[in-house]
């Protein structure tokens, strides 16, 4: 398990300074894509919006927002006109921070998102007002246009944007729990996946079980103070951003910063 901690948001590039691999991480969400993150929010988190994982901009990611609500955000352009879309789901405040598991599956084709929200620990069904089946949720929706382009965007888990000036609910800072995080440029059923990460659930440098089309597969069970190991084998490993926590904190870029704080507190040697 991996602390993302207030402040001090984590990144996978979309630039692989490695040259290990081909692999075209930069669109591989805009066509056929599987993307899945299990987590367990933070109780510290009590603003509007809260980003778990996004590729920023014009977002596409998942997000709580009010407390209540575990949401897919994506952008799309139609007709020279920029549209925010969401799947949505009212989880209700007292099952928030129960661990979670996300699937999302998007059809180019068929310009459809399907999402599956998963409650991996019991839950309070009373919130929804009716019975879930299995623990589990299942949303869609089809759009009009085309994705917006986030190819010169990284992926993001803890922020959504940052800059100074931004409104609390555009930064969308949060503090989880990660404990697995992983996309497929290939679209995968939800039983597919869960079959993935069932074979899986223990693997540290090796895998189990691969599936085709992979681009990153985090496992927190294998990681230092700085980094978690991407099984996939491309080396888009899970990086803690040290240039996007300096800009937050007004710390001059050219200073060394010494990660191993706590909230607002900083060390600069």
């Amino acid at each position: 398990m991996l602390k993302i901690l207030y402040k001090r948001p984590w990144f996978i590039t979309n630039n692989n300074s490695y040259q290990f691999t081909d692999v075209n991480v930069w669109e591989s969400t805009q066509k056929d894509f599987t993307f899945y993150i299990e987590f367990r929010l933070d109780e510290i988190n009590k603003g509007e919006n809260h980003c778990i994982f996004c590729r920023p901009g014009m977002h596409m990611g998942v997000f709580v927002k009010n407390g209540e609500h575990l949401t897919w955000d994506f952008w799309t352009e139609n007709n020279g006109k920029n549209q925010f879309n969401d799947l949505s789901f009212y989880m209700g405040k007292r099952n928030m921070n129960k661990k979670i598991q996300v699937i999302v599956s998007h059809s180019y084709e068929q310009k459809t998102f399907d999402l599956q929200i998963k409650c991996l620990e019991e839950w309070n069904t009373q919130s929804f007002g009716k019975k879930i089946k299995d623990k589990t949720i299942f949303l869609s929706k089809t759009y009009d246009g085309e994705l917006i382009d986030y190819s010169d965007t990284p992926f993001n888990f803890g922020i959504a944007n940052y800059e100074h000036d931004l409104p609390a609910e555009h930064k969308a800072i949060s503090q989880y729990e990660l404990f697995r995080a992983g996309l497929f440029s290939k679209f995968y059923k939800f039983e597919e996946i869960e079959n993935f990460l069932e074979k899986n659930k223990d693997c540290k440098r090796e895998l189990n079980k691969k599936l085709d089309k992979s681009i990153f597969l985090i496992n927190t069970n294998e990681l230092t103070k700085y980094k978690a190991y991407d099984n996939s084998g491309n080396c888009f490993n899970l990086e803690i951003n040290i240039g996007l926590i300096k800009k937050i904190y007004g710390i001059d870029p050219w200073r060394t910063l010494d990660i191993n704080i706590l909230g607002d507190e900083r060390v600069i040697i």
